[in-house]
Protein backbone atom coordinates (compact mmCIF):
# COMPACT_ATOMS: atom_id res chain seq x y z
CA UNK A 1 0.00 0.00 0.00
CA UNK A 2 1.72 3.22 -1.14
CA UNK A 3 -0.59 5.64 0.31
CA UNK A 4 1.26 5.33 3.99
CA UNK A 5 4.72 5.49 2.29
CA UNK A 6 3.28 9.32 0.63
CA UNK A 7 1.59 10.24 3.58
CA UNK A 8 4.58 10.01 5.73
CA UNK A 9 7.08 11.27 2.73
CA UNK A 10 4.68 14.22 2.65
CA UNK A 11 5.50 15.14 6.09
CA UNK A 12 8.66 15.14 5.95
CA UNK A 13 8.13 17.80 3.04
CA UNK A 14 11.59 16.25 1.60
CA UNK A 15 12.23 19.92 0.18
CA UNK A 16 14.79 18.39 -1.67
CA UNK A 17 12.89 15.69 -3.59
CA UNK A 18 12.71 15.83 -7.63
CA UNK A 19 12.24 12.14 -8.78
CA UNK A 20 9.26 10.08 -7.15
CA UNK A 21 8.75 7.00 -9.68
CA UNK A 22 7.26 4.02 -8.56
CA UNK A 23 6.42 2.79 -11.79
CA UNK A 24 5.76 -0.90 -12.68
CA UNK A 25 5.59 -2.53 -9.33
CA UNK A 26 2.23 -4.24 -7.52
CA UNK A 27 1.04 -0.98 -5.16
CA UNK A 28 -1.97 -0.15 -4.64
CA UNK A 29 -3.78 2.50 -2.67
CA UNK A 30 -4.43 5.96 -3.37
CA UNK A 31 -2.57 9.39 -3.51
CA UNK A 32 -2.88 11.19 -0.32
CA UNK A 33 -4.22 15.31 -0.41
CA UNK A 34 -1.08 16.35 1.29
CA UNK A 35 1.09 15.22 -1.71
CA UNK A 36 0.86 19.02 -2.74
CA UNK A 37 3.44 19.91 -0.20
CA UNK A 38 6.29 18.41 -2.51
CA UNK A 39 6.63 20.96 -4.44
CA UNK A 40 9.89 20.70 -5.87
CA UNK A 41 8.46 17.55 -7.95
CA UNK A 42 9.76 17.48 -11.58
CA UNK A 43 9.22 13.85 -12.16
CA UNK A 44 5.70 11.93 -10.10
CA UNK A 45 5.80 8.51 -11.51
CA UNK A 46 2.97 6.01 -10.25
CA UNK A 47 2.44 3.90 -13.87
CA UNK A 48 1.67 0.56 -14.08
CA UNK A 49 0.12 -0.26 -10.29
CA UNK A 50 -3.48 -0.51 -9.04
CA UNK A 51 -3.42 2.88 -7.25
CA UNK A 52 -7.24 3.60 -7.12
CA UNK A 53 -9.24 6.42 -5.77
CA UNK A 54 -8.73 10.18 -7.43
CA UNK A 55 -6.29 12.14 -8.66
CA UNK A 56 -6.30 14.94 -5.88
CA UNK A 57 -6.33 18.72 -6.16
CA UNK A 58 -3.42 19.21 -4.21
CA UNK A 59 -1.59 17.78 -7.37
CA UNK A 60 -2.22 21.40 -8.88
CA UNK A 61 0.78 22.94 -6.11
CA UNK A 62 3.41 21.24 -7.93
CA UNK A 63 4.54 23.63 -10.03
CA UNK A 64 7.39 22.68 -10.96
CA UNK A 65 6.29 19.43 -12.42
CA UNK A 66 7.63 18.27 -15.47
CA UNK A 67 6.19 15.01 -15.98
CA UNK A 68 3.15 13.10 -14.84
CA UNK A 69 2.45 9.24 -15.13
CA UNK A 70 -0.67 8.05 -13.73
CA UNK A 71 -1.23 5.76 -16.45
CA UNK A 72 -2.58 1.72 -16.12
CA UNK A 73 -3.90 2.10 -12.38
CA UNK A 74 -7.26 2.28 -10.89
CA UNK A 75 -8.07 5.64 -10.69
CA UNK A 76 -11.35 7.28 -11.06
CA UNK A 77 -13.03 10.45 -10.45
CA UNK A 78 -12.28 13.29 -12.97
CA UNK A 79 -9.05 15.33 -14.17
CA UNK A 80 -8.97 18.00 -11.59
CA UNK A 81 -9.52 21.59 -12.75
CA UNK A 82 -6.11 22.45 -10.84
CA UNK A 83 -4.28 20.47 -13.64
CA UNK A 84 -4.16 23.66 -15.20
CA UNK A 85 -2.07 25.24 -13.13
CA UNK A 86 1.14 22.80 -13.62
CA UNK A 87 2.34 25.29 -16.49
CA UNK A 88 5.74 23.35 -16.42
CA UNK A 89 4.16 20.11 -17.22
CA UNK A 90 5.21 18.57 -20.62
CA UNK A 91 4.28 15.10 -20.55
CA UNK A 92 0.54 14.39 -18.90
CA UNK A 93 -0.13 10.59 -19.20
CA UNK A 94 -3.13 9.25 -17.26
CA UNK A 95 -4.41 6.66 -20.25
CA UNK A 96 -5.92 3.68 -19.23
CA UNK A 97 -7.75 4.47 -16.13
CA UNK A 98 -11.38 4.76 -15.28
CA UNK A 99 -11.03 8.81 -15.19
CA UNK A 100 -14.94 10.36 -16.20
CA UNK A 101 -16.32 13.62 -16.47
CA UNK A 102 -15.04 15.88 -20.10
CA UNK A 103 -11.41 17.51 -19.91
CA UNK A 104 -11.37 20.41 -17.85
CA UNK A 105 -10.51 23.66 -20.49
CA UNK A 106 -7.17 24.55 -17.95
CA UNK A 107 -5.55 22.31 -20.24
CA UNK A 108 -5.31 25.06 -22.57
CA UNK A 109 -3.03 26.81 -20.53
CA UNK A 110 -0.25 24.00 -20.32
CA UNK A 111 2.04 25.99 -23.03
CA UNK A 112 4.75 23.97 -22.45
CA UNK A 113 2.72 20.86 -23.15
CA UNK A 114 4.61 18.27 -25.44
CA UNK A 115 2.53 14.90 -25.05
CA UNK A 116 -1.02 14.67 -23.45
CA UNK A 117 -2.30 11.21 -23.00
CA UNK A 118 -5.79 10.62 -21.53
CA UNK A 119 -6.89 7.86 -24.01
CA UNK A 120 -9.33 4.63 -22.66
CA UNK A 121 -10.24 6.32 -19.76
CA UNK A 122 -14.55 7.09 -19.35
CA UNK A 123 -14.10 10.98 -20.41
CA UNK A 124 -17.25 12.06 -21.90
CA UNK A 125 -19.06 15.61 -22.45
CA UNK A 126 -17.53 18.64 -25.24
CA UNK A 127 -14.16 20.01 -26.06
CA UNK A 128 -13.91 22.99 -27.72
CA UNK A 129 -10.89 25.10 -29.00
CA UNK A 130 -10.37 26.55 -25.48
CA UNK A 131 -8.76 23.26 -24.21
CA UNK A 132 -6.33 23.58 -26.52
CA UNK A 133 -5.74 27.72 -26.45
CA UNK A 134 -2.24 27.58 -25.50
CA UNK A 135 -0.81 23.93 -26.59
CA UNK A 136 1.80 25.45 -28.85
CA UNK A 137 4.65 22.76 -28.13
CA UNK A 138 1.95 20.00 -28.55
CA UNK A 139 3.42 16.64 -30.80
CA UNK A 140 1.41 13.88 -29.22
CA UNK A 141 -2.76 13.80 -28.62
CA UNK A 142 -3.66 10.67 -27.48
CA UNK A 143 -7.70 10.41 -26.55
CA UNK A 144 -8.60 7.74 -28.38
CA UNK A 145 -10.79 5.31 -26.44
CA UNK A 146 -13.44 7.95 -25.41
CA UNK A 147 -16.92 9.50 -25.65
CA UNK A 148 -15.54 13.28 -26.13
CA UNK A 149 -17.54 15.93 -29.17
CA UNK A 150 -15.62 18.61 -30.59
CA UNK A 151 -17.63 21.16 -30.28
CA UNK A 152 -15.87 24.08 -32.76
CA UNK A 153 -16.92 27.76 -32.91
CA UNK A 154 -15.06 28.24 -36.16
CA UNK A 155 -15.58 25.74 -39.18
CA UNK A 156 -12.20 27.50 -39.87
CA UNK A 157 -10.43 26.87 -36.66
CA UNK A 158 -6.69 26.02 -36.94
CA UNK A 159 -4.99 24.23 -33.69
CA UNK A 160 -2.23 26.33 -31.85
CA UNK A 161 -0.01 23.12 -32.52
CA UNK A 162 1.20 20.65 -35.32
CA UNK A 163 1.41 16.99 -34.04
CA UNK A 164 2.87 14.37 -35.47
CA UNK A 165 0.43 11.59 -33.38
CA UNK A 166 -3.43 12.49 -33.48
CA UNK A 167 -5.08 9.79 -32.41
CA UNK A 168 -9.30 10.51 -31.26
CA UNK A 169 -11.37 7.80 -32.82
CA UNK A 170 -14.26 7.06 -31.06
CA UNK A 171 -14.90 11.16 -30.76
CA UNK A 172 -17.87 12.62 -32.53
CA UNK A 173 -16.43 15.00 -35.29
CA UNK A 174 -18.76 14.21 -38.17
CA UNK A 175 -20.54 14.35 -39.69
CA UNK A 176 -18.38 16.47 -42.16
CA UNK A 177 -14.47 14.95 -42.13
CA UNK A 178 -12.71 17.23 -39.96
CA UNK A 179 -11.31 20.02 -42.01
CA UNK A 180 -8.35 21.09 -39.33
CA UNK A 181 -6.76 18.35 -39.54
CA UNK A 182 -4.87 19.69 -42.78
CA UNK A 183 -3.40 22.20 -41.15
CA UNK A 184 -1.29 19.13 -39.38
CA UNK A 185 1.62 18.82 -41.83
CA UNK A 186 3.61 17.16 -39.75
CA UNK A 187 1.32 14.55 -38.95
CA UNK A 188 2.38 10.90 -39.18
CA UNK A 189 0.06 8.74 -37.19
CA UNK A 190 -3.70 9.42 -37.48
CA UNK A 191 -6.55 7.60 -35.83
CA UNK A 192 -10.31 9.06 -36.67
CA UNK A 193 -11.66 5.92 -35.96
CA UNK A 194 -15.60 5.40 -35.32
CA UNK A 195 -15.80 9.32 -35.29
CA UNK A 196 -19.67 9.22 -36.86
CA UNK A 197 -17.68 11.25 -39.92
CA UNK A 198 -20.26 10.58 -43.13
CA UNK A 199 -18.48 12.34 -46.01
CA UNK A 200 -16.28 12.11 -48.92
CA UNK A 201 -12.31 11.85 -48.35
CA UNK A 202 -11.46 15.60 -49.27
CA UNK A 203 -9.06 16.11 -51.91
CA UNK A 204 -6.46 17.78 -49.97
CA UNK A 205 -6.18 14.79 -48.03
CA UNK A 206 -3.31 13.04 -50.51
CA UNK A 207 -1.63 15.97 -51.06
CA UNK A 208 -0.95 17.31 -47.60
CA UNK A 209 1.13 15.10 -45.80
CA UNK A 210 4.25 12.98 -46.88
CA UNK A 211 5.11 10.22 -44.22
CA UNK A 212 1.60 8.61 -42.82
CA UNK A 213 2.63 5.42 -41.27
CA UNK A 214 -0.74 4.86 -39.53
CA UNK A 215 -3.75 5.75 -40.58
CA UNK A 216 -7.56 4.40 -39.33
CA UNK A 217 -10.60 6.11 -40.81
CA UNK A 218 -12.15 2.95 -39.63
CA UNK A 219 -15.85 2.65 -38.83
CA UNK A 220 -17.14 5.56 -40.58
CA UNK A 221 -19.89 6.37 -43.56
CA UNK A 222 -17.25 7.52 -45.45
CA UNK A 223 -18.10 7.31 -49.45
CA UNK A 224 -16.81 7.90 -52.49
CA UNK A 225 -13.60 6.06 -54.08
CA UNK A 226 -10.60 5.35 -52.70
CA UNK A 227 -8.18 7.56 -52.97
CA UNK A 228 -5.86 7.68 -56.20
CA UNK A 229 -2.47 9.43 -54.77
CA UNK A 230 -0.97 6.98 -52.22
CA UNK A 231 2.32 9.11 -52.10
CA UNK A 232 1.72 10.12 -49.05
CA UNK A 233 1.87 6.86 -47.21
CA UNK A 234 5.10 5.64 -45.73
CA UNK A 235 6.89 2.01 -46.37
CA UNK A 236 5.13 -0.66 -44.82
CA UNK A 237 2.43 1.83 -43.76
CA UNK A 238 -0.72 0.05 -41.54
CA UNK A 239 -3.57 1.26 -43.20
CA UNK A 240 -7.14 0.88 -41.80
CA UNK A 241 -10.33 1.69 -44.20
CA UNK A 242 -13.08 -0.98 -42.83
CA UNK A 243 -16.30 -0.74 -41.94
CA UNK A 244 -17.19 2.45 -44.65
CA UNK A 245 -19.13 3.13 -47.64
CA UNK A 246 -15.86 3.17 -50.28
CA UNK A 247 -16.78 1.73 -53.90
CA UNK A 248 -15.20 1.34 -57.45
CA UNK A 249 -12.18 -0.84 -57.79
CA UNK A 250 -8.98 -1.03 -55.81
CA UNK A 251 -6.75 2.10 -57.64
CA UNK A 252 -3.96 0.81 -59.27
CA UNK A 253 -1.78 2.97 -57.09
CA UNK A 254 -1.65 0.90 -54.64
CA UNK A 255 0.38 -1.73 -56.55
CA UNK A 256 2.99 1.38 -55.91
CA UNK A 257 2.83 1.37 -51.94
CA UNK A 258 4.67 -1.50 -49.54
CA UNK A 259 2.13 -1.74 -46.93
CA UNK A 260 3.07 -3.33 -44.17
CA UNK A 261 -1.11 -4.03 -43.01
CA UNK A 262 -4.39 -3.17 -45.09
CA UNK A 263 -7.48 -3.38 -44.20
CA UNK A 264 -10.37 -2.70 -47.00
CA UNK A 265 -13.13 -5.17 -45.92
CA UNK A 266 -16.95 -4.28 -45.31
CA UNK A 267 -16.61 -1.57 -47.91
CA UNK A 268 -18.77 -1.43 -51.44
CA UNK A 269 -15.59 -1.98 -53.61
CA UNK A 270 -15.89 -3.95 -56.90
CA UNK A 271 -14.16 -5.02 -59.73
CA UNK A 272 -11.38 -7.30 -60.57
CA UNK A 273 -8.70 -8.11 -57.91
CA UNK A 274 -5.83 -9.99 -59.54
CA UNK A 275 -4.08 -6.58 -60.45
CA UNK A 276 -3.51 -6.19 -56.93
CA UNK A 277 -2.92 -9.73 -55.83
CA UNK A 278 -0.26 -10.04 -57.90
CA UNK A 279 1.39 -7.05 -59.82
CA UNK A 280 4.39 -8.54 -60.72
CA UNK A 281 5.90 -11.92 -59.88
CA UNK A 282 9.39 -10.86 -59.27
CA UNK A 283 8.51 -8.23 -56.92
CA UNK A 284 8.39 -9.39 -53.13
CA UNK A 285 5.75 -7.38 -51.46
CA UNK A 286 6.55 -6.58 -47.62
CA UNK A 287 2.22 -6.89 -46.50
CA UNK A 288 1.55 -9.05 -43.11
CA UNK A 289 -2.16 -8.24 -43.39
CA UNK A 290 -4.41 -7.91 -46.21
CA UNK A 291 -8.18 -7.93 -45.63
CA UNK A 292 -10.55 -7.59 -48.63
CA UNK A 293 -13.95 -9.41 -46.95
CA UNK A 294 -17.46 -8.73 -47.24
CA UNK A 295 -16.81 -6.36 -50.35
CA UNK A 296 -18.13 -7.19 -54.16
CA UNK A 297 -14.91 -8.19 -55.66
CA UNK A 298 -14.24 -10.40 -58.39
CA UNK A 299 -11.61 -12.29 -60.37
CA UNK A 300 -9.72 -15.22 -60.22
CA UNK A 301 -6.64 -15.62 -57.23
CA UNK A 302 -3.66 -16.09 -59.28
CA UNK A 303 -1.03 -18.77 -59.11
Amino acid sequence: NVSDFLNNLCECKSPKLEYLAFSANRLFGHIPDRIGQLQNLVIFDLAFNRISGTIPDSLGRLSSLEELRLNVNLLSGQLPDSVGNLTSLKFLEISFNKISGTLPQSLGKLGNLDLLSVHHNSLSGLVTEDHFANLTALNTLRAEGNTLTLKLSDNNWVPPFQVGILRIGSWNLGPHFPSWIQSQTNLWDLDIANTLISDTMPGWFSSTFSNINYLNVSLNRIRGFLFQNVSFLAPEAAVDLSDNDFEGPIPETFNEVEFGFLDISSNRLSGNLDPFLCPSLEKSRSLKVLDLSNNNLSGVIPD
